[in-house]
């Protein structure tokens, strides 16, 4: 009966580096997400200010041209 306690410490030890894993894998996972959310605002930042500037483009390619006098 001496195996039992050492195999309830292996089930232990290896549940720990099960634990461990994944609050790694939780944190990685964050982080990750932080980056994308970060990257998806830019992303929405650059797309607004190029909507912005080709509706500008567009609205002086319609103006008529200027008359020479």
């Amino acid at each position: 009966m001496a195996a039992a306690p050492h195999q309830e410490l292996d089930a232990l030890a290896s549940l720990e580096e099960r634990i461990h894993k994944a609050v790694e894998l939780v944190s990685q996972l964050r982080a990750e997400n932080e980056a994308m959310r970060t990257e998806n605002e830019d992303l929405r930042n650059e797309t607004k200010a190029l909507r912005t500037s080709n509706e500008a483009a567009m609205q002086e390619a319609a103006e008529p041209p200027p008359r020479p006098g």
